[in-house]
């Protein structure tokens, strides 16, 4: 059965006139009827009675045009949302980020979409830069916030999204916390927590080369991914972090933050995504985004 035959059979049965339905579907009587009638031929069953006064609906009839009028509200359904989402108004986006992008912009960007866009669902994912490329390119993320330096981009377009210093954190009533602001060589042989190497080798050699430089060793006591266990692990007393300044004003009560004097690399976070996805969803969002020029 086709949809535009369904579509005839029931502008017959709600009128119950053959001139009338012709007339609603601005088509004439004949074809209507052939139709009609090849429909019934189709489906094996009578689904009209005519006689020269009136027409009524069998019960076969009466089955078919519940059935007929639940299949055209989902095709038009269908349709409406192919449609929504095709004009970039629906859908799914799945979206990774790093911490500091939360902790920064992100959040309010995610609000003012959301704000352009109610239909369109966002699947957020937080994870290492690392993970979210890989992501990217298996097709599991649509768009990445990850870190500038370091890692392989190879195949993906990318924008600047946030640039931000890194400070120092450490516990309330800390010793440093004396100094407004602190040198690197001010830190030698203090226990700090930081992220693993693996995780941004080329991030975490040049924060290394910049503590060598200034003539600082820090010792590293605990590796963690996650800036919001990193000052957990600093409240509690168990080394200093270099963090950045966004997360620094997300946190709360029981650290303190100090900014460097020395030259750190910065906290670079762009939105990357694959050219080659042809979601409208994807390229609307990262037009959208603010610029940092």
């Amino acid at each position: 059965m086709e949809l535009r035959v369904l579509r005839y059979f029931v502008a017959v049965a709600e009128e119950l006139h053959f001139g009338r339905a012709a007339l609603r579907l601005h088509i004439s009587q004949p074809p209507l009827s052939q139709q009609i009638k090849n429909l019934e031929q189709e489906l094996g069953a009578r689904l009209f009675i005519r006689t020269s006064r009136k027409v009524e609906l069998t019960p076969a009839g009466q089955v078919l045009l519940d059935r007929a009028r639940s299949l055209l509200d989902s095709a038009d359904a269908a349709a409406e949302e192919v449609s929504r989402v095709a004009a970039g108004m629906a859908g799914s986006l799945r979206l990774g980020f790093i911490t500091p992008a939360m902790d920064g912009p992100l959040p309010g960007v995610l609000a003012e979409y959301k704000k352009k866009k109610p239909g369109v669902r966002l699947d957020l994912k937080e994870a290492p830069s690392l993970i979210q490329l890989q992501d990217l390119r298996s097709g599991r993320l649509d768009l990445a916030f990850v870190r500038k330096h370091g890692q392989g981009r190879e195949g993906l377009a990318s924008q600047p999204f946030m640039c931000e210093t890194y400070v120092i954190a450490m516990p309330m009533g800390h010793d440093l916390a004396r100094s407004a602001s602190l040198g690197l060589a001010a830190l030698d042989g203090r226990a700090f927590i930081f992220f693993p190497r693996d995780q941004g080798p080329v991030l975490h050699d040049r924060i290394m080369a910049a503590f060598a430089r200034a003539g600082a060793a820090p010792i590293i006591s605990q590796e963690v991914l996650s800036k919001r266990t990193m000052l957990a692990l600093v409240a509690s007393g168990l080394g200093l972090a270099l963090v950045p300044a966004s997360s620094a004003r997300a946190w709360g009560q029981g650290l303190e933050f100090r900014q460097v004097e020395d030259d750190l690399p910065l906290v670079e976070i762009d939105a990357v995504w694959s050219p080659a996805n042809p979601s409208p969803l994807v390229h609307d969002f990262v037009h959208g985004l603010p610029s940092l020029g």
